[in-house]
């Protein structure tokens, strides 16, 4: 015997397989309303969501819900307005593109005042070291 699930004093009581059937229903087309103002753009694939969704923020986009499929980024809006407003905002060959990400990570990671010493000594070390290897591995053949 399956237990019902009272609703109401007026209305028969559900199954548990028709309360999931409703849930399931329910959900589904709360999904489907969250996209149904949706913006898209194309993005690096380099991107991580942390980075995107710190540059919608930085530019005062506040999305209702975010998404990327591939390269493909899709992100809800709350009306029609704010689609509008930030269709404009993005221009499709400046955000989210090889070059931006390039710009973002060149801007983050400074080299080192001394880097270019540091790294020159090092690899000449390392080159000495192989050569003085391959020096010996010679000899010995």
């Amino acid at each position: 015997m399956e237990k019902r699930i009272l609703t109401t004093k007026f209305k028969k009581p559900r199954t548990t397989k028709e309360q999931k059937r409703r849930n399931r229903k329910g959900s589904l087309s709360y999904r489907k309303k969250n996209y149904a103002i949706c913006v898209i753009t194309q993005v690096d694939p380099r991107f991580t969501a942390l980075e995107w969704k710190e540059i919608l923020l930085g530019m005062g986009i506040q999305p209702r819900k975010t998404k990327i499929q591939g390269r493909i980024l899709h992100f809800a809006m709350y009306n029609n307005e704010q689609q509008q407003q930030v269709d404009n905002m993005l221009d499709p060959n400046r955000i989210f593109t090889t070059q931006h990400y390039g710009q973002l990570h060149f801007q983050q990671q400074r080299p080192h005042p001394n880097y270019l010493t540091i790294t020159s000594s090092s690899t000449y070390q390392t080159m000495t070291r192989y050569s003085n290897r391959d020096q010996i591995n010679k000899r010995r053949h």
